[in-house]
Parts: structure tokens; sequence; C-alpha cells
């Protein structure tokens, strides 16, 4: 049997941040270009909307996070959103099943959370409670277990189908 306090073993290494604002940059990179993509993806929707903004004559990107088109050429889509669409038996238009598909192929490429990690701007607002809470030292009153998300997403999947409506939609901000 083998002692597990032999020269083998590893030691842990706790973090620590670093002491120079180089440092801090360093090991928040991620976090500054993830805020930098979703100021920059909410400023390219309101800037179409309000000052028309355009490319080649064509509107940046108009719609919203759940539907849009960019160029006024490339549609993407939520694909839950068009999920529970078919789920209460609608037929969303081609351009939105289209746009699924592309918005899916990129989550296989890239990553399945990278939407939420990367675009949604619910990101910024969790991320800021989480951070107020902390400083604050409020402890939560209740933990969500991990898996609950899934039975929220089934349900609102059965839900659509019964009632005929996207029913997260109506809830999600």
């Amino acid at each position: 049997m083998k002692d597990s306090t032999n020269a083998t073993s590893k030691k842990v290494r706790h973090f620590e941040m670093p002491k120079t604002l180089g440092g801090k940059l360093f090991v928040w990179r991620f976090v500054i270009a993830r805020r930098f993509v979703q100021i920059l993806t909410l400023l390219l929707f309101f800037g179409t909307a309000h000052w028309g903004w355009s490319l080649f004559q064509r509107p940046l990107l108009s719609g919203n996070l759940s539907s849009s088109l960019v160029l006024g050429a490339l549609p993407l889509s939520d694909t839950f959103a068009v999920v529970q669409i078919l789920a209460s038996r609608h037929l969303p238009m081609i351009e939105a099943l289209i746009g699924a598909v592309i918005v899916l192929l990129l989550y296989v490429v890239l990553g399945g959370r990278i939407f939420c990690a990367w675009i949604c701007p619910m990101n910024m607002v969790t991320d800021g409670a989480n951070w107020i809470r902390e400083k604050l030292g409020i402890k939560s009153l209740f933990i969500v277990p991990s898996k609950t998300r899934y039975w929220l997403l089934g349900l609102s999947l059965i839900v659509s189908f019964v009632f005929g409506v996207a029913a997260f939609e109506w809830v999600s901000p």
C-alpha cells in the first residue's frame, strides 16, 4: 500500500490574486473580454434601433436576443425559443429555423454555454448581484440544485405544448 505523503504526491497551491494591476488584468482578462462583448452587443442593438447604424446600407443588428438579423441577412435565433415554439405546435418562420440551426452549430463548435457566458446581458446583472451580496455579507436563503434548471427547461416545454405558447419566453428577461 502506498503512503499518501510520499514524494510523488502533489501539493495543492491555493490561488493568490496578484498584487500588480497588470497581474490582476491578466487574471480578469476573460471577464473583461466577456463584458466588452456583452456591452458591444447591447450597443449594436441600441445603435441600430435608435441611431440607424448600418453597413452597406443594411442595419447592423436588428431584432432582439431571441431572434435577430445581422446586416439584414444573417438570421440568428435562440434555439430554445424555437424548440418551445415547435413544442407549442406552431411553425416558426423559416428564417427563425435557419437562425436556430446556425446558432446550434455555433454552440457545437464553440461550446454550449457561449451565449450565456459571452452575449447575454443578464450575466452582468447576476454577476453584479452576486458581487454585491458578497460585499454586504448576505448569505443565501436557499441553494437551488444545479439539476433544477433541466427540470425547469423540461417543464417549460411541457407547458408550451399544453397551452400552445412559448412558456419560458413569457418570463425570460
